[in-house]
């Protein structure tokens, strides 16, 4: 029991961090006009969908799905960010796992206006909403299964992280880069420092091919995603999507990891052209 409680966590949260990382500049409020177009803005097309599954050295554990949509709101169209993870038939009968996150963003500044997640890990369950207003500087959380209320002070260019992993995608990684940020995450506002280490080339089975990769070490200073000094391995890809497609942590019992399986979605670059329908 203890061994899948600590896998499961550790899961958890690698999938919040499933793709790229990289120095951030300025946000352009124009929506692209078709898939490519958002490809070489933002670095994704809405519509994307990416399948990764992880496993505990040679077993598999689990399985996540990331998606972007539109979604109609007051201020017009918004992105709708998801993501979905679920723990194998296997693992679920010792430590089942289920969580759901997702974030309702603007496109003019790519900043969220409300992030909500349903988990569910073993036996603890919770339900948490937090809606942002940059105007009064303030993010309110909604604990909902513990009926608690946290307001966290909002920095002008702070996002969640599963909000800021999308923002940075549009901005070109270079070797040697080392760049520092702030991001909200369990009700506070945390530093996180990406490292772009090394490049190389690495077989990728969604291509069935080789894929040039940056090398990137993140560091940050809140328990639980990343410590300065844990060992985490991640591989994103060299072009103009900058898709994660593999990530191992090290973990008491061994090792995770994460491998990329499936991107569908639209698009005519190589990633897009995998999907049959589009």
């Amino acid at each position: 029991m203890r061994i899948s409680y600590i896998l499961l966590r550790k899961i958890r949260f690698q999938v919040l961090l499933l793709m790229g990382f990289f120095p951030a500049l300025v946000v352009c409020g124009d929506i692209p006009a078709d898939a490519d177009d958002q490809i070489a803005q933002w670095g994704f097309p809405v519509g994307e969908e990416l399948v990764y599954r992880a496993y505990w050295g040679a077993i598999p554990v689990g399985e996540s799905i990331v998606r972007t949509g539109w979604k109609e709101g007051a201020e017009g169209e918004l992105l709708h960010l998801k993501l979905e993870v679920r723990s194998n038939r296997a693992i679920a009968m010792v430590y089942p796992v289920s969580i759901d996150v997702e974030t309702i963003v603007r496109v003019k500044d790519f900043l969220p206006i409300r992030h909500t997640q349903r988990r569910r890990e073993g036996r603890r369950r919770a339900q948490v909403t937090v809606d942002f207003d940059y105007e009064k500087g303030i993010a309110v959380q909604h604990e909902v299964l513990r009926r608690r209320k946290t307001e966290i002070p909002l920095e002008d260019d702070t996002r969640d992280i599963f909000t800021f992993l999308y923002y940075v995608r549009r901005y070109p990684m270079a070797l040697g880069n080392k760049a520092h940020y702030r991001v909200l995450t369990d009700d506070r506002i945390y530093d996180l420092w990406l490292n772009v280490a090394d490049e190389e080339v690495m077989v990728s089975s969604v291509l069935d091919g080789d894929v040039a990769a940056f090398d990137v070490e993140p560091e940050a200073a809140f328990e639980g995603v990343f410590r300065r000094h844990g060992r985490l391995d991640l591989h994103v890809s060299r072009d103009v999507r900058q898709l994660m497609l593999f990530m191992r942590a090290n973990i008491p019992v061994g090792s995770v990891r994460t491998v990329l399986q499936e991107v569908r979605g639209p698009g005519s670059d190589r990633w897009g052209m995998l999907d049959g329908d589009d």
